[in-house]
């Protein structure tokens, strides 16, 4: 079915409250109109007055009939330097539209507009004004964000969105740029959307993607040199190199060379400092010694070395008391025999002296 084409011709327009936004039109000091189309037979230029003349024949028209009016389905509009709330008003008249009109909606605006549906006409003027346009109740409500904002809070739903990454505060300017249309509050751990229910959809939606975890920049990989002073090159790269295995190390003389991820490096070089300490020297062992005095009393060198040596355990052996150990030189068996032949001998005289 081909599209009406409506030509634009300047006429009364009525104003006429809907029963639906009366508060907020009130509220917002805003306008709403409606289209009061002029008939077939009359000239949308006069004033409503000259138009309304009796019919052919002297008969009145019949206050008890209502008028119906067929609105066409698509509009073809030129404006040329026309102030938006006169372009707006007339595609209303043409369309039928419900239209609300917030004070911040001013501005001059020239479009062409080829085979468009009321609400895309609405919505193409609306935005070469720099207005935002939602609808409630019916009625294309049209104004600043603002003013959007403030009319859509008296028909719309407000929603609690909880926050798992951003922070509410930053939440409520990325859905200012975003959402416009829909009033954003802080919460404690998320934000409080007002709007109408298409709108908090898409409200939903864009928060869904902004709140996400934060994209963590690559670790750079670095290569860092630590001198190993005290203790032994050899073993500290055996140890940083089973410790650190996600970097690679090597020695050059005292010299430990290790490349890798920023934060690998950096626990290395810690590492590497903490190990390079002396190693620990062993105690000395304690040692006896006795010496043998031959002129001095041991008691009176024993006294005179500690006060020199206080450190040094000194005691004094007691003295000697017994005699020297004998030296043991026994008997040969020869011995015996002689001495017992010689005995027997005499014994043998004397027994003969005895007997004379």
């Amino acid at each position: 079915m081909r599209a009406a084409i409506v030509r634009v011709r300047y006429s009364r327009i009525r104003p006429v409250l809907m029963g639906g936004v009366c508060g907020v039109a009130a509220l917002l000091g805003c306008a709403i109109w409606t289209a009061a189309p002029a008939g077939a037979d009359q000239d949308p230029d006069q004033p409503a007055a000259v138009r309304a003349r009796p019919l052919r024949g002297g008969a009145a028209p019949s206050s008890s009939r209502p008028i119906t009016t067929a609105y066409p389905e698509r509009l073809s509009l030129t404006f040329s330097n026309v102030n938006v709330r006169d372009a707006l008003v007339r595609i209303a008249q043409y369309s039928g539209a419900d239209v609300l009109l917030a004070p911040g909606a001013t501005g001059n605006i020239s479009i062409n507009l080829r085979q468009r549906t009321a609400e895309e006409a609405i919505r193409m003027v609306a935005a070469s004004a720099g207005l935002y346009v939602t609808q409630a109740k019916g009625a294309y409500v049209i104004g600043t964000a603002e003013e959007v904002q403030r009319a859509i809070s008296e028909f719309g739903l407000t929603e609690v969105v909880p926050l798992q990454y951003a922070k509410p505060d930053d939440a409520v300017k990325y859905l200012g740029q975003t959402a416009p249309t829909v009033k954003v509050e802080p919460t404690a751990n998320g934000v409080a959307m007002t709007g109408l229910l298409e709108d908090l959809r898409r409200a939903r939606e864009a928060i869904r993607g902004y709140d996400i975890p934060p994209v963590e920049a690559p670790d750079p990989v670095i290569t860092s040199l630590v001198a190993i002073e005290k203790a032994s090159p050899e073993k500290a790269e055996a140890v940083l190199k089973q410790a650190f295995p996600g970097a690679a190390i090597s020695r050059q003389d005292q010299v430990l060379v290790a490349s890798g991820p920023s934060s690998v490096v950096g626990a290395f070089e810690r590492a590497a400092k903490a190990i390079d300490v002396a190693p620990p020297t062993l105690p000395d062992q304690p040692k006896v010694a006795v010496y043998r005095t031959q002129y001095i009393n041991a008691e009176r060198a024993e006294k005179a070395l500690k006060e020199v040596f206080p450190s040094v355990k000194i005691a004094a052996s007691p003295e000697p008391n017994v005699p020297p150990t004998a030296v043991f030189l026994p008997l040969t068996s020869g011995a015996f025999s002689s001495a017992g032949a010689g005995g027997t001998g005499s014994g043998g005289t004397g027994g003969g002296m005895g007997g004379g």
